[in-house]
Formats: structure tokens, C-alpha cells, sequence
């Protein structure tokens, strides 16, 4: 079905990330030659394929650039269509499942099922967050502001919006291009709008430079006094 209808290239194009070209009932999809990672490649593609596979994706040209096929949050239906119908190729949920089922979700986690499928750690994280039982939540900062936030259904607080805290060792990247590396317990409410119970919180975070941008993932420490509710074993 994705190598009969379609054809690809790579070249140089301007404010696009990828592009799709339909010819009557074929189409090619042409890269960006100037994209240095393979990850962002293979999304790239796959998110193309969505516009060229999915109802009611019926223009002649899509032209997504890396802000689209990353977002997650797009105003655009089509563009979130296309992200959704891109990890699901990549990242299929019943193989997801059987891999999330037996390790608790971290940044490495996130890192070792990127490899292997190809796709970028915001794709990735994204897809874990929608179908694990753990307690987390990941936020994205660009230039020192907090653009979106997603949790998983077991995850009890909201997260902040606006600037990042300026304790939080996050702001060190952008101040200085340097980020800590591993896991630190910080103040909840670094990230969070009304910590509650939680005093403390788990932070990871990783750099993305060609976006000036981090994903921090977070996780609350277990507690014997959490409710059982947010334990939310059922939600497979």
C-alpha cells in the first residue's frame, strides 16, 4: 500500500521540513536534504504518507515544516492527523504496550524505542505518555518558555505554563547552552501549578539545539500514602 502510490526524494527546500506533491492518484514526497537527523527523516516520511493515505487529506500539496511534524499541538486538524497516523506506523500501540509494560517510563526509555524505530524523542514520548499506566508528564520549553505540556491519565497535578523556573536546571541550557545530565529531584513546583502531596518531583531533561528547545520528562517518587486511584493499573 505506502510503495506503490508514492515516491521520494531528497533536495534542498525552503521553510519545509518535507513536502508531498500529489500526481493525480500517485504522489512523491520530497525531503529536506539539509536535515541532519535520520529520526526527524523517518517521521518526516511517515507523516507524509498520513496526508497521502488519510480521508479527507485532499490537497495537491502539503508543505510541513519541522514545527508541524513535531508539535504535537498544532492548530491545524490535519497536520495532528498526520503526526497521530505517523507514530502509529512507526510505533505500533500493541508492540508499544508489551514494551512499556515491563519498564518504568525515563528519558532512556524514551531514547532506546527512538532508536529503534527511528523517530524523534518528542514523537516517542508523545506516544509512551498516551497509553502508559505510569505517573508522568513531559513538557517542552523553547527559549526559556514552557510551549506545551503533556501527562499521562494517572499523572494527579497540572503542569505550568509560562516561563520556565529560573532555579530549574533548564534554564542553564539556555543561558549557557549546557544542560545537567540524568535524573534530579526537584521541587514540584518547578513544573507543577499546585503540587499537593508532592514536594519534590523527578526531572530528566534532554536538549534538541536545532530546535533551541528541551524535553523534560517527570515523574512523581512513589508513596506509600498515594491514593490507589492514581496507581491506575486498568488503564491498559
Amino acid at each position: 500500500m505506502y510503495q506503490e502510490g508514492y515516491t521520494g526524494a531528497s533536495e534542498p527546500i525552503e521553510n519545509a521540513d518535507a513536502l508531498l506533491l500529489r500526481m493525480g492518484s500517485s504522489a512523491q514526497i520530497l525531503l529536506n536534504s539539509n536535515n541532519r537527523y535520520l529520526s526527524r527523516d523517518s517521521f518526516s516520511i511517515a507523516h507524509e504518507l498520513g496526508h497521502y493515505c488519510l480521508p479527507g487529506h485532499n490537497q495537491s500539496q502539503y508543505y510541513c515544516n519541522v514545527r508541524e511534524i513535531f508539535s504535537f499541538q498544532s492548530s491545524n486538524q490535519k497536520e495532528r492527523e498526520a503526526n497521530r497516523f505517523a507514530a502509529e506506523l512507526l510505533m505500533p500501540t500493541s508492540w508499544l504496550k508489551n514494551i512499556v509494560k515491563t519498564s518504568d517510563v525515563s528519558l532512556s526509555l524514551i531514547k532506546s524505542i527512538a532508536e529503534a524505530c527511528q523517530t524523534s524523542l518528542t514523537a516517542t514520548a508523545i506516544k509512551i505518555i498516551g497509553i502508559c499506566p505510569d505517573r508522568v508528564g513531559i513538557v517542552c520549553s523553547e527559549d526559556g518558555i514552557i510551549k506545551w505540556t503533556a501527562k499521562a491519565k494517572s499523572f494527579p497535578y497540572e503542569l505550568r505554563t509560562g516561563r520556565v523556573d529560573e532555579s530549574s536546571p533548564v534554564v542553564d541550557f539556555f543561558e549557557t547552552g549546557d544542560l545537567p545530565e540524568g535524573s534530579a529531584q526537584v521541587p514540584s513546583f518547578f513544573w507543577i501549578s499546585s503540587p499537593g502531596t508532592h514536594e519534590f518531583i523527578n526531572e530528566e531533561s534532554v536538549s534538541m539545539p536545532y530546535l533551541n528547545a528541551v524535553l523534560t520528562v517527570l515523574t512523581l517518587p512513589f508513596d506509600e500514602d498515594d491514593d490507589d486511584e492514581w496507581l491506575d493499573g486498568d488503564s491498559w
